[in-house]
């Protein structure tokens, strides 16, 4: 089970715990009303789905014995209203490597189908999509 408790400090900044001993503060910008003391829940979502892809591709790689040099991912999530929620997310996976495209690229789709962060965000039926860029 996962567990996570979350504590009001000022303002609309929160500590944010994982029921480990790992902490996160979170605040809003101040155009929305924050302090701009930490990152937004909002933001979290889309650092967890960067982070659980990068995860994952090096994961798969190491399981298939392919070598990574460096790996990078970005994720831009559109959100016109800054009140709102995303409406689409676009992912660039940035991988060094001496591989070729086509063993990388599968790896990508292997990633597409098992991170449980995108599952999420499947299920909340927000369009993703995600590239593989070979540098």
């Amino acid at each position: 089970m996962l567990r996570s408790k979350s504590r009001l400090i000022s303002g609309l900044s929160t500590l944010t715990d994982d029921g480990r001993t790992h902490q996160v503060r979170t605040d809003l910008p101040p155009e929305q009303g924050g302090e701009n003391q930490g990152t937004s829940p909002l933001e979290l979502v889309v650092m967890a789905y960067s982070s659980c892809t990068v995860t994952l591709f090096k994961l798969i790689a190491e399981r298939k014995r392919i070598s990574i040099d460096d790996l990078e991912v970005i994720v831009e999530a559109e959100k016109p209203d800054p009140m709102g929620t995303i409406l689409s997310l676009k992912s660039i996976i940035r991988v060094k490597s001496i591989e070729t495209q086509e063993k990388l690229e599968k790896i990508m789709d292997m990633v597409i189908k098992s991170c449980p962060v995108g599952a999420i965000i499947e299920k909340a039926n927000i369009p993703s999509l995600m590239s593989l860029e070979k540098v």
